[in-house]
């Protein structure tokens, strides 16, 4: 039986390097993300992060220039013991909550793009 996904917001596959810092970038980490949205993105990770922990996160999209800065907040962290006991990856949701963050419009066109591309649909 399968559970049905409680997503509100369309999330496509995303594999590049990402940089979570710390909202003071005293520290900064560097993982990979596997999906993003507009609101939030998983990262894969086996380093454990508390619930609530404001962050800021750093990437670039592929075969794209543009660099996206975006406050967040770990909303979910999975360690390798519980992603291995329920068959999932290991890793963070982040939340964006920043709203209206620079090049928004950049992110909703790759997300828009990537999900025709996988319903075999096109765009110019």
């Amino acid at each position: 039986m399968t559970t049905p996904d409680k997503r509100k917001y369309l999330r496509v596959p995303l594999m590049v390097k990402v940089k979570v810092s710390d909202i003071d970038r005293i520290k900064t980490y560097k993982f990979k993300a596997i999906n993003v949205s507009t609101k939030g993105m998983f990262v894969l990770t086996l380093r454990k992060f508390e619930q609530g922990t404001p962050v800021k996160v750093n990437f670039t999209l592929p075969d794209d220039a543009t660099e996206f800065e975006i406050e967040g907040k770990i909303v979910w962290s999975r360690g390798w013991l519980a992603a291995r006991r329920e068959g999932l990856e290991a890793g963070i949701g982040i939340e964006f909550v920043e709203e209206n963050f620079t090049h928004k419009d950049i992110l909703e066109d790759y997300i828009e793009e990537s999900w025709l591309k996988s319903i075999g649909g096109f765009s110019e």
